[in-house]
């Protein structure tokens, strides 16, 4: 289904306003990612990509190959460290 622009953005603002406050990757990580995949319409995640990819150092919270890499971390977490460990994936 193509999307139009007003509608993600009705979706990603609907995402934003739901998230805004979380908190622990672990425990709300695939809901997120589920959740966030849908603002551009697609409604079945595990379907087109991998939850917990393995690769060297660890696992890719979801990869849709040639598409997008997702590589989460807890509020106050280091984000250069997540970014350095999404390359893992995707090089």
């Amino acid at each position: 289904m193509q999307l139009s622009r007003d509608e993600i953005r009705q979706r990603a603002v609907a995402f934003s306003e739901r998230w805004q406050g979380m908190q622990s990757e672990k425990s709300e990580g695939q809901s997120f990612v589920r959740d966030f995949l849908a603002v551009f319409g697609i409604g079945d995640a595990a379907a087109v990509g991998t939850f917990e990819k393995p690769s060297g150092s660890g696992f890719a919270d979801y990869l849709l190959p040639k598409t997008i890499a997702i590589e989460m971390k807890s509020k106050g977490k280091n984000l250069d460290d997540a970014y350095q460990q999404l390359l893992e994936y995707v090089v």
